[in-house]
């Protein structure tokens, strides 16, 4: 059962205070002269033997999790360690993790990594929605796909409907149904289902968090195309809570008023995505190399792509 408890600031565990924290950090011992430098923890520091396990099942269950927080970045909304250690003795019934699991422990720091990937990787598989999009409809030219991501992101939002029709003028939309239901956003969606469905079975409630990420991404990826039709991220452009803004409750309100009906027909029409494409798709890779540190999204994104997620403006329009 997913326990929450009273929001605060910051992961449950570390001080709300970064600069409080810093500050102590000044005032450690030293050691021989030098200040202990903290031992950078690998997933040679989970128990012999689990890695593959904790990758395809661990994993996903937890992401699971997240996923259904209405912003998946605010983990001190749940006892994470709580559920880290609950999920792990579901796991890996037979083998101890021999510590008790808070901030600074390798089960926390890695599977808190896992999580920065899953969110960069929403990013990413919205841009690479986009491009298939376009593909799909034949633009090639930048020029016309400059165009294009103009009006997706124009009056109305038309990239958050899966059916839109427009006046003669093609600018004025006459009609608009489906929300959450476009391309990109049941693309995106759907490579989270797609790692989601192979474990999890009978989910408990519906991936709100996810949707939003899918609605906020294929934002962020349509205006990093308004400019000349290209999607090139810089690191300015990171896909993070703070880029995501106010969108997290703009969308989070317009998600929590969606019908179990709705639910059903977006969650179903994301799987279509799945069935569809090639299962080598780009997606979130379950495998992390020894050689992944603990990442920001941004920079797990620079570090995978060599480029870095988009600044989302505030936009205040109702949906």
């Amino acid at each position: 059962m997913l326990t929450e408890v009273a929001p605060g600031k910051g992961f449950v565990g570390l001080p709300s205070d970064f600069g409080d924290a810093a500050r102590l950090q000044q005032d450690l011992p030293e050691t021989s002269g030098v200040k202990e430098k903290r031992r950078r923890i690998t997933n040679d520091d989970l128990p012999p033997g689990t890695l593959s396990r904790y990758n395809k099942i661990f994993v996903p269950k937890l992401i699971e999790i997240v996923a259904r927080l209405a912003n998946p970045w605010e983990l001190q909304v749940i006892n994470f360690p709580g559920e880290l250690t609950r999920l792990w003795d579901e796991t890996f019934p037979d083998t101890e993790l021999g510590y008790l699991v808070e901030a600074g422990t390798p089960l926390f720091e890695l599977s808190t990594q896992r999580l920065y990937t899953w969110r960069s990787t929403v990013g990413t598989n919205a841009i690479a929605a986009v491009q298939r999009f376009w593909e799909n409809e034949g633009i090639s030219d930048p020029l016309d796909r400059a165009e294009c991501a103009k009006i997706a992101i124009g009056p109305g939002k038309p990239y958050l409907f899966g059916e839109v029709e427009f006046m003669p003028d093609l600018r004025t939309i006459a009609r608009r149904v489906n929300r959450f239901e476009s391309p990109v956003i049941l693309d995106a969606l759907g490579e989270h289902l797609r790692i989601i469905d192979r474990v999890v079975k009978k989910p408990v409630a519906y991936p709100r968090g996810a949707l939003m990420l899918a609605a906020a991404a294929a934002e962020r990826a349509w205006k990093l195309a308004v400019a000349d039709g290209k999607i090139v991220p810089e690191r300015k452009d990171a896909f993070s809570e703070k880029s995501v803004g106010p969108n997290i409750k703009i969308f989070g309100n317009a998600i929590a008023q969606l019908t179990d009906a709705k639910w059903a027909q977006i969650l179903s029409n994301a799987r279509a995505f799945i069935v569809f494409k090639d299962a080598k798709s780009r997606s979130l890779a379950i495998d992390i190399d020894d050689d992944d540190d603990l990442y920001s999204d941004e920079e797990y994104y620079m570090k995978a792509n060599k480029t870095s997620m988009s600044t989302i403006e505030d936009d205040a329009d109702s949906l």
